[in-house]
């Protein structure tokens, strides 16, 4: 219908989520074996999930956040404010994963966008902890959160840049049990 309207498509994203009716006591055993590997290897770790309560605490866990990007060479677009800002308008939930020293490890922030459909606005973890794997940690808690609050599926986002496939994002999280649709962008000369 686009096609036939003049429309042109201007880009193609892979966009990633997760239907939490998927989730249940048997997750470890519907995600791929490398991620039931490293999932259960971050469970022996003495990882702690917390949900970010207190205005410090959600910072510590942009700042977490911060240095994943930053590491990584990835923009972070919003800043902390701006962040904050929003969450007076749309519900945020903030989370930290914690070591066995109690070290803010890695990080999430997620707005909910829908009654039952969340959106992952930013995740990661700081590298030097990636040997914890925790993000494979992180995504379990997240999903097993917005599961027991009644969500029906959590937007993971894309893992692509001007339609160019980040592979190593993608495997990553259709590990983790995460469906892929593309995006489609249209445009149309007026």
């Amino acid at each position: 219908m686009f096609y036939r309207n003049g429309f042109v498509t201007e880009s193609i994203e892979l966009n990633y989520h997760f239907d939490l009716n998927k989730f249940s006591d048997q997750y470890s055993q519907n995600i791929w074996r490398n991620a039931r590997k490293n999932l259960n290897q971050a469970l022996a770790n003495g990882l702690v999930f917390v949900r970010c309560e207190l205005d410090e605490q959600k910072q510590e866990a942009y700042d977490v956040i911060k240095v994943n990007r930053m590491t990584r060479g990835v923009p972070l677009r919003l800043t902390s404010d701006a962040l904050r800002n929003t969450a007076r308008i749309i519900e945020a939930d903030y989370f930290l994963v914690k070591d066995s020293e109690r070290s803010s490890i890695a990080a999430a922030i997620v707005f909910k966008v829908a009654p039952q459909i969340g959106q992952i606005i930013y995740w990661g973890d700081n590298p030097n902890y990636s040997s914890l794997k925790t993000m494979n940690f992180l995504s379990y808690k997240v999903f097993e959160y917005f599961k027991s609050k009644g969500l029906r599926c959590l937007d993971i986002g894309y893992s692509t840049v001007d339609s160019v496939p980040n592979y190593g994002l993608c495997e990553f999280k259709e590990s983790i049990g995460c469906d892929i649709q593309p995006k489609l962008t249209f445009s149309k000369n007026l």
